[in-house]
């Protein structure tokens, strides 16, 4: 069953954020929220894993752990920040947490796993390195979805984030722990190559680099991502997942070089005020890149937002399987930034 937001108007949660804006190219979108009851900040075990498992998706929905409800998602190509015609990017991701940049990249096949890595991630390494100044960067993994491999994995159409507000302080006990991390990994094999007393004073951002994999612009299952200050952090729920036990994750984290024991998402709470942005017709030419981790603040500030695949009300029957690569970089700076 899909709730307008007027649903939850009436069982008292506040008022719509917008109407909707066709004039400004706004759709509609069936977003999946959490709505368990969790007695702490972390989720009380109710929801299947992986979320993104269709099967799993219909299960939780079933329990009533998620909730379908119908919101406004408005096209991001017309607001100037986050086409990056305005504010420096940094400034952008900071506060709004998200933008569109122009990005073509020499990869041929991305079912290739050996072109990924030996092509793909130092091409997006110093994209990231440019985007952001940091002082340090390293990949810590990537994830295909719809795409021909073995690994590849369905549309993630329940929001959330990928990381929580603990990211830095389970690192930290990797550390302490002797146990080999992308945190002390040297440069040169793809790591940060920092110390654990550095990596406690500075700040560690996680940023995500998402792009669809065909040529022709993208038609199917777009990703949009919540303004993240339209979020408030009272809504915020953490969701663990043991990824190490669990098979059914194996092509989600055989290339992740973030905690696994647990690994923590988070998920969200619906709230009208939330707002949402698409950017259609994207091309392989075209990355969307967003945040989702920041230690200089807990979420949802310094632009740390929620994101979710969503069924655009205007597909072609005929329009391909979205394909899509999303790649997840550490970037770290020797001092936070406030």
């Amino acid at each position: 069953r899909v709730l307008p937001f007027s649903a939850l108007l009436r069982r008292g949660s506040g008022p719509l954020c917008s109407k909707m804006a066709k004039a400004s190219g706004a759709t509609t979108g069936i977003m999946h929220y959490y709505c368990g009851e969790s007695s702490t900040p972390m989720e009380d075990g109710i929801l299947c894993g992986p979320l993104d498992d269709p099967l799993n998706l219909a299960r939780n929905l079933k329990s009533g752990s998620l909730v379908a409800v119908e919101v406004s998602v408005f096209n991001g190509c017309a607001d100037d920040a986050l086409m990056g015609r305005t504010d420096p990017p940094m400034e952008v991701l900071d506060t709004r947490g998200m933008m569109l940049m122009p990005h073509a990249v020499a990869v041929q096949d991305f079912s290739d796993a050996e072109e990924i890595d030996r092509t793909y991630f130092p091409e997006m390494q110093r994209f990231a390195q440019e985007l952001t100044g940091c002082d340090r960067i390293a990949v810590v993994g990537h994830t295909l979805r719809g795409a021909p491999s073995a690994l590849a994995r369905a549309a993630g159409r329940f929001v959330h984030n990928d990381f929580s507000d603990r990211l830095k302080s389970q690192y930290l006990k990797l550390v302490a722990d002797a146990e080999k991390t992308v945190i002390t990994d040297p440069v040169q094999a793809g790591g940060l190559g920092i110390t654990a007393a550095e990596l406690e004073r500075g700040r560690l951002v996680e940023i995500n680099f998402w792009r669809p994999l065909q040529r022709e612009p993208l038609q199917r299952d777009p990703l949009a991502v919540i303004d993240s200050e339209s979020l408030q952090e009272d809504e915020i729920v953490q969701l663990p997942h043991f990824l190490d036990q669990d098979a059914k994750y194996a092509s989600f984290s055989q290339s992740l070089r973030t905690p696994v024991r647990p690994h923590i998402n988070t998920v969200v709470r619906p709230n009208p005020m939330h707002k949402w942005y698409y950017f259609p017709g994207m091309t392989r030419d075209e990355v969307l890149v967003f945040k989702n981790y920041d230690s200089d603040a807990p979420q949802p500030s310094r632009g740390v937002g929620m994101h979710c695949s969503f069924d655009h009300p205007d597909t072609p029957p005929c329009a391909p399987v979205r394909e899509s690569i999303e790649l997840r970089v550490l970037c770290f700076w020797y001092s936070g930034a406030s």
